[in-house]
């Protein structure tokens, strides 16, 4: 099997490169502004809603789902970027050092945004500094930049940041919302965006959200976009599926089973106590940690056993973590379930479940992970 990598290997990379090339070429040739979105989590989401707002006034192109390597950027260019697009949005992830900047000079970019940043992938990257200074490199390679105020790092790299720059999500920043009213159906908000006031009404749920609805609005409002424009588009905001989605019927439920962080999966948690019914989740708890994996995921536990009356933890992983926090919260031991697949999965729910419901279904590992 070595000798078959090492064989193939070099013709792998031969065949990237001649990809990366013709990208190249069709993005020179391209007049469109390039604009470059990393963090630890939000970009997909704020991709998509940026897409949306944008589309409002002009012509944009995005890097679908979770597009975010550099063959993924390479068949969205070869294949759907139009020359006439005003803009290009490139959602970019990293999981070593270098990747974001690599993908930033290969695109090009012109306008950057910075996503809240937090402990993903710390067995990767080791510690926090690593992901701040990684993240920086989009930074580097712009000279405007977006930041989500809600995350301790995000503003350390505001503060760090010396070209032209918009903090947004916070209260002395340039954008931010206030006098949000929640449901589980939506929210209700004003977002104050350069000394401008709009009340705004969204689909999306939740507060992180609409932080996300702040940092899109800006980028757009930056670049050019009518605040009348900015205001319709984001009353017609479609959820990104598998991120904070609801899907209604006999239970319902919120789907958010792409998510992959601590600080999402307690914002889906507070989600939850809106709906009336009785509030089932379902989860592996959270991986790729590091020394923090056991205590996060026993306070994940400890959430889900203060709002849920049922949980369902997946797989070996997080298991004693998770139960240790449930229990430790009061939970009682016939309220917890487990499952190792979904067949399982699909057991257990049919056996629990009521018409008024509700299910979160939060985070999901890839099949590899037991």
């Amino acid at each position: 099997m070595i000798c078959v990598f090492l064989i193939v290997q070099p013709v792998e990379i031969s065949i990237k490169q001649v990809y990366i090339s013709k990208a190249k070429k069709k993005l020179k040739k391209c007049g469109c502004k390039k604009i470059g979105i990393t963090g630890s989590f939000g970009k997909t989401t704020t991709k998509n809603i940026l897409y949306q707002i944008l589309s409002e006034e002009f012509d944009v192109c995005a890097t679908p789902k979770s597009f975010n390597t550099p063959m993924g950027v390479c068949k969205t260019v070869l294949e759907n970027l139009k020359e006439t697009d005003d803009f290009f949005i490139v959602e970019m992830g990293a999981r070593r050092s270098g990747d974001i900047d690599f993908l930033s000079k290969f695109v090009g970019v012109d306008f950057g945004v910075i996503t809240p940043i937090g402990e993903c992938h710390l067995e990767t990257f080791g510690n926090i500094e690593n992901i701040e200074n990684t993240k920086y490199e989009l930074c580097e390679n712009v000279n405007t930049a977006f930041f989500n105020g809600k995350s301790k790092s995000t503003k350390k790299l505001y503060k760090r940041y010396q070209r032209k720059k918009y903090l947004l999500c916070d209260k002395n920043g340039f954008a931010y919302a206030k006098n949000i009213v929640s449901s589980e159906n939506g929210s209700k908000f004003v977002l104050c965006i350069d000394k401008h006031e709009l009340s705004c009404n969204t689909k999306l749920l939740g507060k992180i959200n609409i932080d996300n609805v702040v940092v899109a609005a800006s980028v757009a409002y930056i670049l050019g976009e009518s605040l009348v424009c900015i205001k319709s588009a984001i009353e017609k905001i479609k959820p990104t599926p598998h991120r904070l989605e609801l899907i209604k019927g006999y239970v319902d439920v919120v789907d958010d089973s792409f998510n992959s962080n601590f600080d999402g999966f307690m914002e889906a948690i507070n989600i939850l106590k809106r709906f009336k019914g009785r509030k089932i989740v379902v989860s592996p708890g959270m991986v790729e940690l590091g020394k923090l994996q056991y205590q996060r995921n026993l306070e994940i536990g400890q959430k889900v056993a203060s709002v849920c009356d049922f949980f369902v933890i997946m797989n070996e992983t997080n298991k004693k973590a998770l139960t240790d926090g449930a229990k430790n919260a009061g939970l009682e031991k016939d309220k917890i379930f487990y499952a190792k697949t979904r067949e399982e999965q699909q057991k257990v729910l049919k056996s629990i479940i009521e018409k008024g419901d509700v299910i979160l279904f939060e985070n999901d590992f890839p099949d590899n992970i037991r």
